[in-house]
């Protein structure tokens, strides 16, 4: 290996003893050899620093070992950073101390990012393994494309599997370092990237996932998963006008509303779902006048719920916004998911929840009680002994107030 090494590989580690040899081993075994791999202990009380230590100790030139000053649990983010401060490297490789890189990863995504000077990062898929190192079904990543909406997709969900990404040091030096405030600090950071830089993508696994119970994100809650998301979008929304790159374009201000109002929603909290739906037309005013990309974006929402309370509140913005969107195509789809849920659930004997859901949909859209799976409901509704709600459903909707 040169002195400088062409590619650092980052990984922080936290009580991860008895994986952490094939994480290092991975990384040292690679078939691009000018790597040097920087471990950052978080604190470990398992042994994982001594593992750590005698690696650096077998191979001094090429493993080097930090950690925080008072030898505490700081958290992914801090521990990312502590990793990439003393890296040398043009290129950087993070991955956590429980997975484990494919021997040939470094070589092909730092070729791929050799020819295509316009790319920022490069990533691909990862394979799901279990605590033994036996490979599972699932596959983690995406490609998200090329061009203006990778930007948005990405604050829509996070799709970079981050154990196979493979970035350029003048990307860190332009968005800085990770967010030490956020569980998903990760997410954050990729957005910034995306803010500024193109994404590139390998359609082939570069790493595999470890999952077991101690892994941060396999031992998630849907609750924290929840908390963790809306802290993602709160700091999206405060530095984001801030940050510079298409992080502060108005579209991308108001989707992370969006997204809030959705996250929230989910939380069970209708008034702050509503409060950051609101802010969304504030961010962009031009959202009133484009259906077809609410629609869109609600398509891809997949609470029924959630869906009929937005087509709701949409009333409150004028121009019948909530009918526009029910004629996009993709509109139209959400309503056909709607009365086909309704009719699935009737058939399953279901008959509250199908009540519960065929009112909403009466009430978003009143047509569709010219639907037949509708009127076969209705029927369904009434012969299950629910008669008096479902003919006030069809009195409602034969006969909408004005």
């Amino acid at each position: 290996m040169t002195s400088t090494p062409r590619v650092s590989v980052l990984i922080p580690s936290y009580n991860h003893a008895r994986f952490l040899p094939a994480a290092i081993e991975s990384a040292l075994g690679q078939t691009f050899p000018d790597v040097e791999v920087l471990v950052a202990d978080d604190g470990s009380s398992d042994g994982s620093l001594e593992v750590a230590e005698r690696y650096a100790a077998a191979h001094p030139s090429r493993v080097r070992v930090v950690s925080h000053p008072d030898r505490r649990n700081h958290g992914i983010g801090a521990t990312f950073n502590l990793a990439l401060r003393p890296a040398r490297g043009a290129y950087f490789r993070p991955f956590a101390s429980d997975d484990v890189l494919c021997r040939d990863s470094i070589e092909l995504q730092a070729r791929y990012l050799d020819e295509r000077p316009e790319l920022g990062l490069v990533h691909g898929l990862a394979q799901r393994i279990d605590a033994g190192g036996n490979v599972l079904d699932a596959v983690i990543g995406e490609d998200l494309g090329r061009g203006a909406n990778v930007l948005e997709r990405l604050v829509e969900a996070n799709g970079i599997a981050g154990l196979t990404v493979l970035l350029r040091r003048e990307c860190l030096e332009r968005v800085g370092e990770q967010d030490e405030s956020l569980v998903y600090s990760d997410w954050e950071f990729w957005i910034r990237m995306a803010a500024h830089f193109e994404i590139g993508f390998l359609p082939r696994v570069l790493a595999w996932y470890r999952v077991h119970g101690s892994s941060t994100t396999a031992s998630a809650s849907r609750e924290d998963d929840l908390d963790r998301a809306l802290a993602v979008m709160a700091r999206l929304a405060e530095v984001g006008p801030r940050a510079g790159g298409s992080i502060a374009a108005p579209r991308v201000q108001a989707l992370v509303q969006l997204q809030t109002a959705y996250l929230c929603f989910s939380c069970a909290e209708r008034e702050m779902a509503l409060r950051a739906l609101g802010l969304a037309f504030v961010a962009d005013p031009s959202l009133r006048g484009d259906a077809a990309y609410l629609a869109g974006w609600l398509s891809r929402r997949p609470d029924l719920e959630f869906r009929v309370w937005l087509i709701e509140q949409l009333q409150a913005f004028g121009a019948g916004l909530e009918r526009r969107l029910l004629h996009d195509p993709a509109g139209k789809t959400i309503l056909e998911d709607l009365i086909a849920n309704a009719h699935r659930l009737c058939e399953a004997h279901s008959y509250g929840e199908a009540r519960r859901l065929l009112a909403a949909t009466l009430r978003v859209h009143p047509a569709s009680v010219a639907d037949r799976r509708v009127l076969s409901s209705m029927t369904k509704l009434i012969v299950g002994r629910r008669g008096t709600a479902a003919i006030k459903l069809l009195k409602r909707a034969l006969h909408p107030i004005h």
